[in-house]
């Protein structure tokens, strides 16, 4: 039996959970990558949630290794796991905010040394050539991933690192993709679609029988 695709639940405890379902934005860092200020290649997950989900298991698995770190604060610890989610209205860093559709929603980041494995609705993993086909901003999808603690120079927090993706249901693609071309182009009257052979108006395949006889 499928669980609730709206809430976050447990994979494997203490190492994996699956996040609840969402949109994807920025889909080609799952793909393709993008370097780090160290130069290191990373794939990026970006998932934008509806309002009503429940990420109330994957906080919980969150704070301890926060609380471990912090030494028991409690009020500290529930800035730093709520500030891994985030306002797709306002993302860190000064971001490029998301469409106004997304007002209200969550967003999610998370990174991966290694590219995830993409995963059809029904469990099928897919070859890195047909995720390219199916991955676009703006499909619903959702992560396995782990919280860990990371402590990088003047930077520490609690983060998530990526797994795994399973792609779910269609929807509009965002960002500005690449629209269908019958979508754009409609039928222009008085144009024979009759096939040219040659370039001088002679059409079909008798025409080129008869010239190599």
């Amino acid at each position: 039996m499928t669980k609730d695709l709206n809430a976050c639940h447990v994979v494997e405890e203490g190492r994996t959970y699956m996040t609840c379902k969402g949109r994807l934005s920025y889909a080609l860092s799952l793909i393709d990558g993008s370097k780090n200020d160290s130069g290191e290649l990373r794939y990026q997950g970006t998932l934008m949630c509806p309002p009503g989900s429940d990420f109330s298991v994957l906080k919980k698995a969150m704070a301890p290794i926060v609380l471990e770190k912090l030494k028991g604060n409690k009020d500290q610890t529930k800035k730093f796991v709520e500030a891994r989610f985030l306002d797709p209205m306002n993302p860190p860093g000064g971001g490029q905010p998301a469409e106004d559709i997304f007002e209200g929603w969550i967003m999610l980041r998370m990174t991966s040394k290694f590219r995830p494995d993409f995963v059809h609705p029904n469990g099928r993993v897919m070859s890195v050539d047909e995720a390219r086909n199916e991955l676009y901003s703006g499909r619903w999808a959702r992560f396995t991933c782990n919280p860990y603690w990371f402590d990088v120079g003047k930077n520490k927090g609690i983060t998530l690192g990526l797994q795994n993706v399973q792609l779910l249901d269609h929807d509009t693609m965002l960002g500005g993709g690449k629209p269908s071309g019958e979508g754009q182009f409609g039928a222009v009257d008085g144009i024979d679609e009759k096939p040219v052979a040659d370039g001088t108006g002679h059409d079909g395949e008798d025409d080129l029988d008869e010239l190599f006889n």
